[in-house]
């Protein structure tokens, strides 16, 4: 005949077997709390066994960040709109300043070379013992 199998060792896990599941419960509870506390310093995989984050909460958060770099990226086109015609603003007054010196100095250029030039025709064609009014007044004092 054959021997009865023992139905008490069937139900009963092995030992080693026990004390592996028993040991893998401890490690969850240990990750959980360390998970509570430390979340942020873990890795990916234990990062992933915590607890779930809400779709929508992610959402939100994607749609926050987007309406930042938004709002940032906007901010910073206005910025340099602005600044493009600061300096636009500038160069022009530059230029102006520029050209209105440059104007003033031909202006007295030609005046002086002018002066001379109606000084020396005039002194060219006087006679020679013929003296201005300057050279009258100075030689009578």
């Amino acid at each position: 005949m054959e021997p009865e199998p023992n139905l008490a060792a069937a139900v009963e896990p092995e030992p080693k077997l026990a004390a592996a599941v028993e040991a893998t419960k401890l490690w969850r509870q240990e990750q959980r709390q360390l998970w509570r506390r430390f979340g942020r310093n873990k890795s990916f995989a234990e990062w992933c066994a915590g607890p779930r984050i809400s779709v929508l909460v992610v959402i939100v958060v994607v749609v926050v960040l987007l309406v930042v770099v938004v709002v940032v990226v906007f901010v910073v086109v206005v910025l340099l709109a602005l600044l493009v015609v600061v300096l636009i603003v500038i160069i022009v007054v530059v230029v102006v300043v520029v050209v209105a010196i440059v104007v003033v100095v031909v202006i007295v250029v030609v005046v002086v070379v002018v002066s001379d030039l109606c000084h020396r025709v005039r002194a060219s064609h006087q006679p020679r013992g013929w003296r201005t009014e300057e050279e009258q007044h100075r030689s009578e004092s």
